[in-house]
């Protein structure tokens, strides 16, 4: 029978002992974790109607840009309708790989779930300040500009209930699905913030 009192005494006993041998008390260090996913449909009307908006704007430039630009330089707007629209398919499939799919909140720090793109870890020393912005803030410097990377990265189509997340180096904007959550869960690692 496996004694835990064993694995103190020995330096080279496996770090997850515990764990192998059906202990409840898991990782000291991740027991603390809260896993908060962001939010995804809109709140209110007014949040379809920025989401008309903000549409336009994405396709006017991952689609209207290229277009004109490849117009001007071959002189046939046919072949840069061609060329924009090329650049629309093949850029706008990328964007889920930079998207924040959820972010966990730890004593190590805020750790974003995301294939590519920064940050994917801040540690607490370097934030500096967690706060609600207002619905303008997010629709103007979290999704409209800059136009990339944005600096709110989520598939989330609501501009109200968003979180600016400030570092030393930048910042980003997080959507949560349950704002009460995402407070409790900042509030209980650094209730400075």
């Amino acid at each position: 029978m496996h004694d835990p009192a064993d694995d103190a005494l020995n330096p080279y006993a496996s770090p997850t002992a515990d764990l192998e041998h059906g202990s409840a008390d898991l990782d000291p260090d991740r027991r603390d974790d809260s896993v908060l996913k962001p939010r995804i449909l809109p709140r209110d009307a007014v949040d379809i109607l920025i989401g008309l908006g903000v549409t336009a704007y994405v396709c006017a430039v991952f689609f209207g840009l290229p277009s004109l630009v490849a117009a001007l330089l071959s002189l046939d707007p046919l072949l840069g309708l061609a060329l924009g629209g090329l650049a629309f398919f093949l850029l706008v499939p990328l964007f889920p790989l930079f998207n924040i799919w959820s972010l966990t909140v730890g004593p190590a720090g805020i750790i974003f779930a995301r294939i590519v793109g920064s940050p994917k870890h801040l540690p607490w020393s370097k934030i500096t300040r967690i706060g609600q912005v207002t619905r303008w803030e997010a629709v103007v410097w979290g999704w409209l500009w800059p136009p990339f990377p944005q600096k709110e990265m989520t598939a989330c189509m609501s501009a109200l209930q968003q979180y600016r997340i400030e570092w030393r180096d930048g910042y980003c904007y997080f959507p949560p699905k349950d704002p009460a959550q995402f407070r409790a869960a900042i509030c209980r690692l650094r209730p400075d913030l």
